[in-house]
């Protein structure tokens, strides 16, 4: 009886610390145009996935679109 629980701890164990993945998460902020001092709409977002993983993102002047136009 002894030797069986000694071995569901160790299972149990092993299940909570062997088994453990590490969380990726993402992190987004976003501050609609009511929310800020100047009306801008801020968009902010953190990866954590790794320090080396860099993203490049194109930006363009804020224009007027047509309801349903894909730009």
């Amino acid at each position: 009886m002894r030797c069986k629980n000694l071995l569901s701890l160790l299972i149990t164990v092993f299940m909570f610390t062997g088994l453990s993945v590490p969380a990726q998460a993402c992190t987004a902020i976003y501050a609609g145009s009511e929310m800020t001092e100047t009306g801008d709409t801020v968009f902010g977002r953190i990866e954590d996935f790794a320090p080396d993983y860099p993203k490049l993102f194109d930006v363009y002047p804020a224009g007027a679109h047509q309801a349903g136009e894909v730009y």
